[in-house]
């Protein structure tokens, strides 16, 4: 029997890791091409919308946006403006739907008395550049420690970029 044991551990081996697969990567309906990633100018004009999943409860559009420098290293201070320009290519039809913004953050509490780490909210999806940026406007936003901003297709990160507030 001592003789079968290495064949059958072998044998074990090889067909517990022939059953093992990796995970799939997902793949999209889309192309998607980082730009820039870091600090942006804060916008002059910016309309809130309300946003029920998001811990400010308030989510921000705006006009063009200056990028001002590669880093992933700022102050959480009132105006800083953070987070990654990116370019959608391919969209089937030109546009799509399904793309959401996630902002992994800090406990924060909001106007709701709420706390939140996650903060989500939908984004147009079309042909072209757009943004998913971050900008602390309110003290409740001003906390230190890792931020994760993402641009998520029906649930799945698409584009991921972190970033240390201090």
């Amino acid at each position: 029997m001592k003789t079968f044991a290495p064949l059958l551990s072998l044998l074990l081996m090889f067909g517990l890791a022939s059953c093992v697969t990796p995970p799939a990567t997902p793949t999209f309906p889309f192309q998607v091409e980082v730009l820039q990633s870091g600090l942006f100018e804060k916008p002059a004009h910016e309309s809130l919308l309300p946003a029920s999943g998001t811990a400010a409860g308030v989510v921000g559009e705006h006009g063009s946006i200056r990028f001002l420098k590669t880093t992933s290293n700022l102050k959480a201070e009132p105006g800083a403006t953070f987070g990654f320009r990116y370019q959608l290519k391919d969209v089937p039809g030109g546009s799509i739907s399904g793309l959401e913004m996630r902002v992994i953050h800090p406990p924060m509490t909001g106007p709701s008395g709420k706390t939140e780490t996650v903060s989500i909210a939908e984004v147009a999806g079309h042909n072209g550049q757009a943004e998913i940026i971050y900008i602390i406007d309110e003290p409740f936003e001003m906390l230190p420690g890792n931020w994760t901003l993402q641009l998520l297709y029906q649930g799945q990160v698409v584009v991921s970029r972190d970033f240390y507030l201090r």
